[in-house]
């Protein structure tokens, strides 16, 4: 309720609203940037295919202020997997897009998303593809350069003092639950 969040919407030429559609959440990297309209190959490609594509610009995006910008501090997967969640509820509310063939997918922070999704609300897939995802903060923070890790601290807070909320926002402790093909 706090929050708009923009997405654009890429529809196939001549589509009919029958609700048989396949459609992709399509969610950018960063977490500090944005989808533009812009030209987007694999985008392209895939609505040339027959799919529907929405790419939401969740919380913790560029482009729509500061405080939307820090909006996802100390809440990484939290905020931002509800933004895509509902990104997901949306397109599928339209009445072009099957609800069982539903896919999400995105690269880096995208995948991370991605993962998230597919553990944590593994119900409403029909597929994930997460492009070079992390899939644990603990490893991640590790392995790191200290430039990198000094910026996990303000995202997430001290990987002991936050110990739960890393825990939490770990995907590869939730890998049970995935119920989709998975394709890294």
């Amino acid at each position: 309720g706090k929050w708009q969040i923009s997405a654009l919407v890429y529809i196939p030429h001549n589509i009919v609203k029958n609700a048989h559609y396949p459609a992709i959440v399509w969610i950018h990297g960063g977490p500090s940037s944005q989808t533009v309209n812009g030209f987007n190959r694999f985008i392209q490609y895939i609505v040339n295919q027959g799919y529907v594509v929405i790419a939401p610009n969740y919380r913790g995006s560029t482009g729509y202020g500061k405080l939307f910008n820090d909006a996802n501090r100390m809440d990484a997967g939290g905020g931002e997997l509800q933004d895509v969640l509902d990104a997901a509820e949306f397109i599928h509310r339209s009445g072009f897009v099957d609800p069982k063939k539903l896919i999400v997918m995105g690269g880096s922070y995208g995948g991370y998303l991605s993962m998230m999704a597919i553990t944590k609300a593994p119900e409403m897939w029909a597929a994930a593809v997460p492009i070079v995802p992390f899939v644990n903060w603990f490893t991640e923070f590790q392995n790191e350069e200290p430039q990198l890790q000094e910026y996990d601290r303000l995202f997430m807070g001290d990987p002991v003092k936050n110990k739960a909320l890393w825990e939490d926002r770990s995907p590869i402790n939730f890998v049970d639950r995935i119920k989709a093909p998975l394709l890294l």
